[in-house]
């Protein structure tokens, strides 16, 4: 969407829509992040049963701590970006700046979806990169070995289609004089490098040597490495989606125009899907554990 800055009655539109957008997410950005986790969600996270009162409070303050991050980091890369887009001057068009949604012929510094995720990946980086405290100079080693990483063919999904991008925005500006690609490309390899920069944040983070500890530390990390797996591909995916929505293939063979349409548009709907499934949370059709009754006679 392109707002024409010298006419009046577009400002206050935009004023107006600005407005608007903020009195409808910000209420609901406060419940969110006040809303403490489910015992559903905690239940679900220790394994399929609620815990202890101290191993429970282990993985709500985790859960909530996750939850506040992604939230934060999301809300302030949209802000970031409506004031990037405000100042955004499109060269063909001086008084002009460009907001959008999705895919298409836009500047990246617009893109609210783009910010979003962004946001959502630094707000996981966040919340997982805190220490455990040391407490003095003796060091435990824990001989167990480490789980092995989940959702692997997710990431290395994410990886490969990430680097077709980037060689394939790389190809057509070599090759057709066509730089409308790379910052897409760019941004999806940027997303999947700060999601592994998450992963390595965890895996070298301090592990417990104690039982229940080491237990609960394996199950939050094995969950964190999941949903970071789809924040990788959701970056692939948009970053192949903005590639493609910012080529100018409009004189290009149909056929290859139509191909490039419903990659394109594919390419978004698993950026969307890996969004909404990078949160750890349970599925929708798990069950509501039922709480054991205790026979005291």
């Amino acid at each position: 969407m392109y707002v024409d800055t010298a006419d009046p009655l577009a400002i206050i539109l935009v004023v107006s829509l600005t407005g608007l957008v903020i009195a409808t997410v910000l209420p609901v950005g406060l419940i969110s992040y006040h809303r403490a986790a489910s015992d559903r969600n905690v239940a679900w996270l220790a394994g399929g049963a609620i815990p202890g009162p101290h191993e429970a409070g282990v993985y709500r303050s985790y859960l909530t701590r996750h939850a506040r991050s992604r939230l934060i980091g999301c809300l302030a890369a949209l802000v970031v970006c409506l004031v990037a887009a405000v100042r955004w001057q499109v060269a063909s068009a001086p008084t002009q700046y460009a907001v959008s949604v999705g895919v298409g012929p836009a500047p990246l510094a617009g893109n609210l979806l783009a910010w979003g995720l962004g946001g959502t990946v630094l707000g996981n980086l966040f919340a997982e990169s805190y220490r455990l405290p040391r407490r003095g100079a003796v060091r435990h080693a824990l001989l167990e070995s480490r789980a092995s990483r989940p959702l692997k063919a997710v990431t290395a999904t994410a990886w490969a289609a990430g680097a077709v991008a980037v060689v394939g925005a790389a190809s057509v500006w070599v090759l057709l004089g066509d730089t409308g690609g790379l910052p897409g490309a760019a941004f999806g390899l940027l997303v999947i490098a700060l999601a592994e920069a998450t992963h390595r944040a965890i895996i070298n983070r301090p592990r417990p040597v104690s039982g229940i500890a080491v237990r609960v530390d394996s199950r939050l990390r094995r969950q964190s490495d999941a949903g970071l797996a789809w924040l990788q591909l959701a970056g692939a995916g948009l970053g192949i989606a903005m590639t493609l929505g910012n080529l100018a293939f409009s004189t290009w063979p149909p056929m290859t125009q139509v191909t490039l349409w419903i990659v394109t548009w594919t390419a978004l709907i698993v950026a969307i899907i890996g969004i909404f499934r990078s949160g750890i949370r349970p599925p929708r059709r798990w069950p509501v554990p039922i709480p054991q009754a205790v026979d005291l006679a």
